[in-house]
C-alpha cells in the first residue's frame, strides 16, 4: 500500500474496507494470484452485510489470504476505524504472504 504519510500531529485512520482494498489493490499490482477471495464465504460474520459492496471481494480476498480474522470469532466490524497495532498486523501478514 502506497499513501503519503500525515503531516507531524495528523491522524491518518482507515477502516477495514479501505484497508483491504488498498491491500487486494497491491496484491493485483504485483500480479499476485487474488482468486482466493471468490471461495471465501464472510458470512460467518454476523456484521458482514456492514461491508460497503464495493469492498466485498477485497475482504473476502484478505479473509480468504489470512490477512483479516476478524475482531471476534462472530465479527468482523468492517466500519470502525482500525488502529495502528491492527495495520501493522495486517501490512505485516501481507508481507510474509508474500
Amino acid at each position: 500500500m502506497y499513501f503519503t504519510a500525515p503531516a507531524a500531529g495528523a491522524s491518518c485512520t482507515f477502516d477495514l474496507n479501505c484497508v483491504s482494498i488498498d491491500g487486494e489493490g497491491q496484491a493485483q499490482f504485483r500480479g499476485d494470484d487474488v482468486s482466493v477471495g471468490e471461495d471465501t464465504n464472510i458470512l460467518s460474520y454476523t456484521d458482514a452485510f456492514d461491508i460497503s459492496e464495493y469492498a466485498i471481494p477485497a475482504i473476502q480476498w484478505a479473509c480468504g489470504t489470512g490477512l483479516l480474522q476478524g475482531r471476534t470469532p462472530s465479527t468482523i466490524d468492517p466500519v470502525s476505524k482500525t488502529t495502528r497495532a491492527e495495520t501493522a498486523a495486517i501490512l505485516t501478514k501481507y508481507m510474509v504472504v508474500d
